[in-house]
């Protein structure tokens, strides 16, 4: 969005993975339980896998090989041997301290993009609100949207929804 509302010359086309003008921050299930989520080490994947489907609800929904993969992906080993999740510390420092408040400021840089949008959703995120996705829609006429049932934050953009919707939008002359 940053770049398409500042660059516009540089965006022919959008495309939005499970994230908006407006982003809901739910408070961790395990906030006050030990370390912050990005300090957590763990022993193996398995351990980083159970520690994510008690924080991150859509998870438990994954095959197992799917979750097993995902947590592999999104983990690093440390020097001590620990496993740690790999999300940069700097990205949760622009959460409100408020997670029911909506980010501010970012409706009026969406509505500069000049380009077509596409948003892709999951079904089951918690970050990107269908409500947020439908303002998004009406606030600018050239935004197309599509849902990737079975899926949280953030679809993967393998799935055949996602994948259908991409090659629709990207392929447009």
């Amino acid at each position: 969005m940053v770049i398409a509302a500042s660059k516009p010359e540089l965006a022919e086309r959008v495309v939005l993975n499970d994230i908006g003008p407006e982003i809901n921050f739910a408070a961790p299930q395990e906030a006050d339980q030990g370390p912050g989520l990005l300090e957590q080490e763990f022993r193996n994947v398995s351990e980083a896998l159970e520690c994510y489907k008690r924080t991150y609800r859509p998870v438990e929904t994954l095959p197992d090989d799917v979750a097993i993969e995902l947590v592999r992906n999104s983990t690093r080993l440390t020097d001590n041997g620990l496993f740690r999740w790999k999300t940069d510390p700097r990205v949760q420092a622009v959460a409100p301290a408020n997670p029911s408040t909506p980010t501010p400021g970012l409706w009026p840089l969406f509505e500069a993009v000049k380009a077509p949008i596409l948003v892709i959703r999951g079904a089951e995120s918690e970050a990107l609100l269908p409500s947020t996705v439908s303002k998004m829609c009406s606030r600018h006429p050239a935004t197309t949207a599509v849902e990737v049932p079975g899926v949280g934050h953030t679809p993967w953009l393998s799935e055949p929804e996602a994948m259908a919707a991409l090659h629709g939008f990207l392929s447009l002359t």
